[in-house]
């Protein structure tokens, strides 16, 4: 394929130009799922799923990578700050473990302070059955972090989405 350069200064970037290239399905959005919830959690020094996280997507394709966007609101006491670990099934107990987060946050008062939560994971899950997805939390002490502390609509937020490779 011959390559042409062409002089900026005599191209008329105001007229539209045909593409005349092939599509492929490489990097090309196949499905986004989505999910919103209202729900709270205290999350204390043990995991628990943070309510309403789980989410299922069902790949099209063996090739197909899943982006996995998980963000809530959420309040800390102390400094407590938040773990966070981004699990394929619905528990850490039986499910796999992609990955771990830590917002530290240090304030020595008994207040309440700020901590969202935005986690993002790409898989590559080599399936074309349903997988689920959820995301879990703890702090360093008991109920010191809360997501979506006042119940708010639409607080908490996930998306997946299938990305052909």
């Amino acid at each position: 394929m011959a390559i042409t350069k062409i002089n900026a200064d005599a191209m008329d970037l105001t007229d539209a130009y045909a593409f005349t290239g092939t599509v492929t399905g490489a990097g090309q959005i196949l499905q986004v799922v989505t999910a919103y919830g209202t729900s709270s959690t205290n999350a204390g020094t043990s995991y628990v799923t943070v309510a309403d996280t789980s989410i299922t997507i069902t790949p099209s394709a063996t090739s197909s990578r899943i982006h996995l966007a998980w963000n809530t609101g959420a309040t800390a006491n102390d400094a407590s700050g938040v773990n966070a670990i981004a699990i394929k099934g619905v528990s850490s107990e039986d499910g796999t473990i992609f990955e771990m987060y830590r917002y530290a946050y240090s304030n020595n008062s008994s207040h309440l302070v700020p901590c969202p939560l935005f986690v993002t994971y790409v898989d590559s899950p080599n399936s074309t059955s349903a997988i689920t997805y959820s995301l879990q939390a703890k702090c360093g002490v008991t109920n010191g972090w809360s997501s979506n502390p006042d119940g708010g609509s639409n607080q908490v937020r996930v998306i997946a989405m299938e990305i052909g490779v």
